[in-house]
């Protein structure tokens, strides 16, 4: 049964991350962001990303202490990284709203969690997810997660040309003062 639901999450996992650099490598023929909400791609990619995530979860609690990590690093890593990634995007999805969350066009936001991060959304789902294998001290969780990783790092490199074509020139500027995911260098304070 683990294993099953593993490959079907692997697949999942891999056919989103073939959808994403075909969608960065032949932008006029994008699967993601889909052209409209109601099509075969809006489709297709939310339900790679909900087997995927749903995968992840699944096989940590089948996949349950197969790494015997130690419990203060489950409790003590793991948890803080789960709730903080899932807080952090969740404070994301309600800045930006539900339907600019599913790909849907609107307005550019440049507040909350998108004033540090142009991905808050991606960037917490991350952290999120690794909290999780820690949690689950799970091998084949851990293995999902990194597998999973790759396209939510890719994912931003096909929806920035979207976002620049629809933005124009307030996107190109949010562009050189916001990092993609975190920057670890200090901010300069204006004088």
């Amino acid at each position: 049964m683990i294993t099953l639901l593993f490959l079907v999450t692997i697949i999942a996992q891999i056919l989103a991350t073939i959808s994403i650099v075909f969608s960065i490598l032949v932008p006029a023929h994008r699967i993601w962001p889909p052209d409209e909400s109601s099509s075969w791609k809006h489709y297709l990619m939310w339900f790679l990303f909900d087997i995927s995530t749903i995968g992840i979860i699944v096989v940590g609690i089948l996949d349950w202490g197969s790494l015997a990590l130690p419990p203060w690093m489950q409790i003590v890593l793991g948890v803080p990284l789960s709730l903080g990634g899932i807080g952090f995007s969740l404070w994301s999805i309600v800045i930006l709203g539900p339907s600019s969350t599913y790909g849907n066009e609107g307005p550019l936001i440049l507040r909350g969690p998108y004033r540090i991060s142009r991905n808050p959304q991606y960037l917490g789902f991350i952290v999120a997810l690794i909290g999780w294998s820690i949690v689950t001290s799970s091998g084949a969780s851990i293995l999902a997660v990194l597998v999973w990783i790759i396209p939510l790092v890719l994912v931003p490199f096909a929806e920035e040309p979207w976002l620049l074509q629809r933005h124009g020139s307030e996107y190109e500027e949010y562009l050189r003062k916001v990092p993609r995911f975190v920057s670890l260098k200090k901010s300069k304070k204006a004088a």
